[in-house]
């Protein structure tokens, strides 16, 4: 995967991480929504895995946009 596809896709599991924690009603739907974006299991989880395909310049970059997103949704789950 190439850093340009990894930032759409970070992009793109972002914005629907936005709609989906707006629209919880619950302390059991929010849990949800953290294992959904957040756990072993998760989209942003397995790109965490592609890194070690990428070379090193391209892997700092990616990392660094990865975690930024992690943070992002962890602090809309927070609140």
């Amino acid at each position: 995967m190439s850093v340009d596809k990894l930032k759409s896709s970070l992009k793109k599991v972002l914005e629907e991480a936005v709609k989906s924690i707006k629209n919880v009603n619950s302390l059991s739907d929010l849990e949800s929504m953290r294992v959904r974006y957040l756990g072993k299991k998760s989209s942003l989880n397995s790109f965490m895995k592609t890194l070690s395909d990428l070379s090193a310049s391209e892997r700092a970059q990616a990392g660094k946009d990865l975690n930024d997103t992690k943070k992002l949704i962890n602090e809309l789950i927070r609140g």
